[in-house]
């Protein structure tokens, strides 16, 4: 079981209440800290609960990190937007 700190718990909280409020709202939500701030922890705990969102890392080697630790889908910026693109007659 995850155990988030009382900082986690704001930042899961206020992931929480952007998906309430969507489809109204901004359909992206920018979730970042520092190194060892336990991001990947809150993705962790709050990804079961969420309906199918994309995760992704501005960089490969950030996106390699959130699958070795457990986030299976996690890529990168440019792959998501991509891989979205192609699937389209833009």
């Amino acid at each position: 079981m995850i155990t988030l700190t009382h900082e986690q718990e704001v930042a899961a909280d206020a992931i929480h209440e952007w998906r309430r409020n969507w489809p109204g709202g901004r359909q992206t939500f920018m979730f970042g800290g520092v190194a060892g701030s336990g991001k990947t922890t809150v993705l962790s705990k709050i990804l079961p609960e969420l309906p199918s969102p994309a995760i992704c890392a501005p960089t490969g080697k950030a996106a390699e990190v959130l699958r070795m630790k457990g986030v299976d889908n996690a890529t990168t910026i440019h792959r998501l937007i991509y891989e979205h693109h192609a699937g389209k007659n833009v």
